[in-house]
């Protein structure tokens, strides 16, 4: 539920910040660098070459699948909906209700 562009300065060498994106700035961009109460789960930084082999790898494959899914729903029923449920701590979600960016 990430964008594969959503890559984290903190965690991966040589990526430049790219204006404010509070999941990326509190550790939950497409490839996580925290897990819960904010622990690393790295030691260090990873290559942008290992970060985009990720998003080829996994990223890519499985929102085109999900996206084939709900091609064939749409075509089958006439509608497609995804819901995506799933906890997120406030501090990725700071300022985006106000700002009015829609939530991943």
């Amino acid at each position: 539920n990430r964008s594969e562009d959503e890559l984290d300065p903190a965690l991966i060498e040589g990526v430049r910040r790219q204006g404010h994106n509070p999941r990326v700035a509190s550790g939950l961009g497409v490839i996580p660098r925290v897990v819960a109460n904010g622990r690393s789960i790295y030691n260090g930084k990873m290559s942008q070459w290992e970060a985009h082999r990720r998003i080829r790898i996994y990223w890519k494959p499985y929102h085109e699948m999900l996206q084939r899914l709900l091609d064939r729903a749409h075509d089958r029923h006439g509608q497609a909906i995804l819901i995506d449920c799933h906890s997120m701590p406030h501090e990725a979600m700071d300022g985006i209700a106000r700002s009015g960016v829609r939530r991943p």
